[in-house]
């Protein structure tokens, strides 16, 4: 039900309250009126009928019956002369007013008054009056039906105007609700006009922003899962071309150790071999010894250096023994490059078991690049080294005791920084930068291990 209907209901059960409570008042005025009024009529009727017995007491019966007949019938009572037998001599003959209607039965029940008949003796008789009040309820009856007729009538005419006035004031919810159907329908750029009335203006107004807040909210949306998909297919982008290098620094790997390696070999004999002639021949040319040792010293540098490039590009340990195995040969590494600095390594259990590869090589890159940081700008004499596995995650962190960093997060130039976060973001994972508790920079990354097939980013690090 509508709240226009419902509010003409109200109304109209307000004033058929209002037409009951005047009919109860109106019937209790007319019961008392015909009250009155009968019970009067009785009275006078009884007195003049006593006063004419007593006038012709010396007559006889037929004479009363004239008397009666010339007086006819007595408002509102029917007199009856009885013989001395029983035999009806005379009887009141019917009103002549409205004749032919009566007034409902509960109608005259209501207002009918109760009065006893008066019975008078008379020539051995009896002459009986009742009070007889059908002419008097059947104007109520009338004025009443009249009275609630025009009372109807009136009920109508004003309901009718109440409900076009209640359509007239509540057409602005109407406005409002279509716009909110709109809405609902998906079309959050619909506006309300100015609405009359105050109370309708301000819900006019309410809507209107509600409207603007939704239409930019779901913009704001729009453009969130916008960015979010360009940032899963950046990290797609990112995760194939690390993918990509790692290949390539692989491949590139074992062309240094197998083809360069063996070129380098090769000359470094072809050099030793040189050196040896020109010192066991007599009369040696001593130019070309020197230009052999130097070969020699040139070749071995080279050696060295290809030596020390390849666990970089590709660690021999982490594709023969897995992750734990290449961390702790890179700290190991270290440990003899850097003796003035402690490294200590906590690897509590088997974290690279069964573990993709990529996340393998991602999480020795960043433990690599972390570390690499911290020889580079750390000033530290002690660093922490850890990987485990829980929560369904690795885990990885490197702590230092340096000077740290004034704002624990990537900054301009340190591209580093950058990599890593990227790198771990690739893998799904997080990773953020804070205050150690050994007093410098500490990282915490967390990549996670369940499922990996295409990962899906892990709550940022609490």
């Amino acid at each position: 039900m509508t709240l226009r209907a419902r509010i003409n209901l109200i109304i109209a059960s307000l004033m058929l309250v209002v037409v009951g409570t005047l009919t109860v008042v109106d019937l209790l005025g007319t019961r008392n009126a015909v009250r009155e009024e009968i019970s009067a009529s009785h009275r006078i009727a009884t007195q003049l009928v006593r006063e004419v017995l007593e006038h012709y007491g010396q007559g006889n019966a037929g004479q009363l019956v004239q008397f009666l007949t010339r007086v006819g019938r007595v408002r509102s009572n029917d007199m009856t002369l009885y013989a001395a037998d029983g035999q009806v001599l005379y009887r009141s003959p019917p009103s002549a007013y409205k004749q032919g209607r009566d007034a409902p039965g509960w109608y005259a029940r209501l207002v009918i008054p109760d009065l006893q008949p008066v019975e008078l003796p008379v020539f051995g008789g009896s002459l009986v009056i009742r009070s007889n009040a059908s002419r008097a309820v059947l104007d109520g009856w009338d004025d009443m039906k009249a009275q609630m007729l025009g009372t109807l009538v009136l009920l109508l005419a004003v309901n009718l105007l109440v409900f076009a006035i209640v359509g007239r004031c509540l057409q602005p919810l109407s406005d409002v609700r279509a716009v909110l159907d709109r809405m609902g329908q998906g079309d959050y750029a619909v506006r309300l006009p100015r609405l009359p009335g105050a109370e309708a203006q301000s819900m006019g107004e309410a809507v209107n922003r509600l409207g603007a807040a939704i239409e930019t909210n779901r913009a704001a949306s729009l453009q969130a899962a916008q960015a979010e998909a360009r940032l899963a297919a950046e990290r797609g982008f990112v995760q194939e071309l690390q993918s990509r290098i790692e290949a390539e620094r692989r491949d590139l790997a074992a062309s240094l150790h197998d083809e360069m390696g063996q070129s380098v070999t090769a000359v470094r004999t072809l050099a030793h071999t040189l050196v040896q002639r020109c010192g066991a021949a007599p009369g040696g040319d001593p130019a070309a010894r020197r230009a052999g040792e130097l070969l020699l010293r040139t070749t071995d540098g080279l050696y060295d250096a290809m030596h020390a490039l390849i666990p970089r590009l590709r660690p021999p340990a982490l594709d023969a023994l897995g992750l734990s195995a290449a961390v702790a040969d890179l700290v190991q590494g270290l440990r003899i490059q850097h003796p003035g600095i402690a490294f200590e390594l906590n690897l509590p259990d088997a974290p690279d078991l069964a573990l993709p590869e990529p996340l393998q090589i991602g999480a020795y890159r960043i433990v690599q690049e972390a570390l690499t940081n911290v020889l580079r700008h750390a000033q530290a004499t002690r660093v922490q080294v850890g990987l485990v596995r829980r929560e369904h995650a690795l885990h990885l962190q490197v702590d230092d005791d340096g000077v740290g960093m004034a704002r624990p997060e990537p900054v301009a130039g340190r591209y580093g920084l950058y990599g890593m976060v990227e790198r771990a973001q690739a893998l799904g994972g997080a990773l953020r930068l804070g205050r150690s508790r050994l007093g410098g920079l500490a990282v915490r990354a967390r990549l996670p291990v369940d499922g990996w097939v295409m990962p899906t980013p892990v709550p940022p690090l609490a």
